[in-house]
């Protein structure tokens, strides 16, 4: 996992770099490409300065996960990890029901925690 985000990292800084060493003959070359393009749709700078921002619903949550960070966000109650040992079927039954079978035996112990406070 560690080379794979390397390699991004990698690809990242040399598509940075590529876009440095343009040099302005290039830049004129992709520009009148550009204007000659009839499907480009280039907008004068009266349009550029009326132009509005795009707004979707998504954008304003795509951006809060982009500052949030990577991987999940942390729980209130941070859990402990454990080693449990099972019976076979019992495992068995409780991965039959699909992912997060490890959630449903938390929920089935603090069920159980539960009834024994009422009870005692």
């Amino acid at each position: 996992m560690r080379k794979k985000l390397g390699s991004l990292r990698d690809a990242s800084l040399r598509a940075r770099r590529s876009l440095r060493l343009i040099s302005d003959a290039e830049d004129t070359a992709i520009t009148k490409a550009a204007r000659n393009d009839p499907d480009a749709g280039l907008m004068s700078d009266a349009q550029f300065a009326r132009a509005r921002r795009l707004s979707h619903p998504e954008v304003g949550r795509i951006a809060q996960l982009a500052r949030r960070g990577r991987g999940r966000p942390l729980a209130e109650r941070k859990k402990v990890p454990v080693t449990i040992r099972l019976d076979p079927d019992v495992l068995a039954a409780l991965k039959a029901q699909g992912p997060g079978w490890q959630t449903r035996v938390n929920e089935l112990l603090a069920r159980w925690v539960k009834r024994q406070r009422r009870a005692a």
